[in-house]
């Protein structure tokens, strides 16, 4: 809601509505189609909100017949194809089960199925890492499945062409993966890996090893271009150094065998199966076994800044559910050739899909259950937006100019409320520093600027100049930050001349900066 928003209001690149001085970094061109969409339908009265959900639904759909065709692809039928595709979205984790057993063990109530991030399994109880299913891509992330599709039409292109040399080839596989940079640049990374790899392998099979220069250079340079492209839209925020470090990543090491297991559940144990067939993985699933190798490559030596070792493992974990569905559908399909074996294979498929359906079934019910009011671990599992906050919304959303900045104080709502402003009044602010954006340093040192010299402030003159210099046209404060910033709302409410009152109800008053 954040990002299409602030797309819709038809900056180049946007601005960045968590820190308002520079462009917006990561992944913004993911949203541009819903941002255009609620651009062109705003004032029709269509919400940003039903543009994010028609959107979803349709990149979620469309995700999962690609996926299934690039299954095929590699040689499957259909029954099995299906099947694997219905798993990686369904029955992906051991994760809820293995909460169960806990609970029956520990004679447990089933209530506390509802207060635990259940596809979090790995690093909530043994501190490892998380890898979410593909369902939370169709439940709040299918705007990276644009990304996966262009980098995975690339790997697949490289793998199914007669002839590798040929330039076409190269060529739509370096634009693919520039695309691809631009829409999830993390995927992109992965995925030039994976691409490389299959290279080698292809030239090395078709005994070409020696244009391998040249089909680099043909792929290379369009891959530069993007790399050019994400520079100048200030895509990825390098003043703070690399946002990808190359050294072992501890979380990934944990209790490595258990934490696989469960976090990719049947389909890792489809993967293992399909490793006795080495023919087969050479020529119709290289696809899938360089995804497979480049994938684990990223998830155990590399780390992000400021993610405590975890946030690789979100998209590395993705791609590896992809591949291991690949492998799973064949290794399943040839093995279903074997009269004597289809009893065995399926009682097993059965068990391991039983096994693994309560993680997203669970996941599912928490993601749309707004009856649980109860306090999470840093977070309440339902955030509750009252009608008074929603009529000061809907206030500065109609009463201010669209390039308003609307400034709230970051910390003591903490992180539940990082995108509060920018997501239901659609306005900027100079610093948001919790939890909205990597690295997360400048976003927490702006916060902390205008809680010292603005909301902590002992003079109004002191904080009018504060504003005046950040560029802020309206303060808001809630209940919460009129408690714990008691002082600094009185010498904003006492001093009219400088902060008008411009709305107030029981909830909001919101002081515009004169």
């Amino acid at each position: 809601m954040s990002v299409s928003s602030e797309i819709a209001k038809g900056h180049v690149p946007p601005r960045n509505p968590f820190l308002n001085n520079e462009p917006l970094h990561y992944y913004w061109m993911a949203h541009f189609l819903s941002g255009a969409l609620y651009r062109n339908v705003s004032g029709l009265g269509v919400t940003v909100e039903q543009v994010v959900l028609i959107d979803g639904l349709m990149f979620g759909l469309m995700a999962a017949g690609f996926l299934y065709a690039l299954v095929r692809l590699v040689g499957p039928g259909p029954p099995f194809s299906a099947l694997a595709v219905a798993a990686a979205f369904l029955a992906n984790s051991f994760e809820g089960a293995d909460m169960i057993r806990a609970i029956v063990t520990h004679h447990g109530s089933w209530a506390e199925l509802k207060d635990v991030n259940i596809d979090a399994v790995t690093r909530w109880f043994y501190k490892g890492m998380p890898v979410d299913g593909l369902q939370r891509l169709l439940l709040y992330q299918p705007h990276h499945l644009t990304g996966y599709m262009l980098a995975l039409a690339a790997l697949w292109l490289v793998a199914l062409a007669e002839d590798v040399r040929e330039t076409s080839v190269s060529l739509w596989a370096g634009i693919l993966l520039a695309m691809t940079l631009i829409f999830s640049t993390f995927t992109a990374l992965i995925m030039g890996v994976a691409i490389a790899l299959l290279y080698v392998l292809r030239l090395v099979q078709q005994r070409a090893l020696r244009s391998a220069v040249t089909c680099a250079i043909l792929g290379g340079v369009p891959s530069a271009v993007g790399v050019a492209v994400t520079n100048a839209l200030g895509y990825t925020d390098m003043r703070f150094g690399f946002l990808l470090i190359l050294q072992p990543n501890p979380v990934a090491f944990a209790q490595v065998g258990r934490m696989l297991l469960l976090s990719f559940g049947p389909l890792l144990l489809g993967a293992i199966a399909a490793l006795g067939r080495g023919r087969w993985l050479l020529r119709e699933g290289a696809a899938p076994l360089a995804l497979v190798i480049a994938a684990f490559a990223f998830y155990f030596f590399t780390t992000v800044p400021d993610m405590g070792g975890v946030w690789v493992g979100w998209r590395s974990g993705h791609m590896l559910l992809i591949a291991f569905a690949a492998l799973s559908a064949a290794a399943l399909d040839a093995a279903w050739r074997r009269p004597r074996a289809r009893i065995p294979v399926a009682l097993a498929a059965t068990a391991a899909l039983a096994l693994a359906l309560p993680t997203v079934a669970v996941d599912v019910y928490n993601a749309q259950d707004i009856t649980n009011h109860d306090q999470g671990p840093e977070f309440p599992w339902t955030l509750i937006i009252s009608p008074d906050e929603r009529e000061a919304f809907d206030w500065i959303r109609k009463s201010t100019p669209p390039d308003a900045i609307v400034q709230v104080e970051s910390f003591v709502r903490g992180s539940k409320h990082w995108a509060y402003m920018q997501a239901f009044a659609q306005r900027r602010s100079i610093g948001i520093g919790m939890g909205s954006m990597i690295p997360e340093k400048p976003y927490r040192d702006a916060s902390e600027e205008i809680r010292r010299r603005i909301f902590l402030g002992t003079s109004v003159e002191d904080i009018y100049l504060a504003a005046r210099q950040f560029g802020i046209n309206y303060l808001v404060f809630g209940r919460v930050e009129r408690r714990h910033y008691t002082a600094g709302a009185s010498l904003i409410a006492a001093s009219p001349e400088l902060f008008p009152r411009v709305f107030r109800n029981d909830e909001i008053t919101i002081f515009q900066v004169q």
